[in-house]
């Protein structure tokens, strides 16, 4: 299976939303929005990151945060309630951190979770 390599810049448009599968694995989620050159539109990509690095984006990423994405695409399909088949493809993040460009950051280095 050859799966589509992805990375990008841009913005949070909300904050990270963490929530925990019945095993109790982390899984956050959050929107970019990429900008292209100013007579395009922005791109809006929904990122999902997993384990303790969902958690980390959730205590250092926010709204309007600047990131960095290195990912892969992922499509998930599902049926609805009301019986339609519904579809979205989104990047599952492989690497993420803030962008340093228009920013600061320090960084601590975190200790792994126990059950890994």
């Amino acid at each position: 299976m050859i799966e589509a390599a992805v990375s990008f810049t841009g913005n949070l448009t909300e904050d990270t939303e963490v929530r925990y599968t019945e095993s109790g694995i982390a899984r956050a989620m959050f929107r970019v929005a990429v900008s292209g050159r100013k007579e395009r539109e922005a791109s809006f990509f929904t990122v999902v990151v997993w384990r303790d690095q969902a958690e980390h984006a959730a205590q250092s990423l926010a709204k309007g945060s600047r990131v960095v994405v290195v990912g892969r695409l992922q499509q998930r399909t599902w049926t609805a309630e009301d019986g339609s088949a519904r579809q979205v493809v989104e990047v599952v993040a492989e690497e993420l951190g803030p962008s340093l460009r228009w920013a600061t950051a320090t960084t601590t280095r975190a200790t792994r979770s126990q059950d890994q």
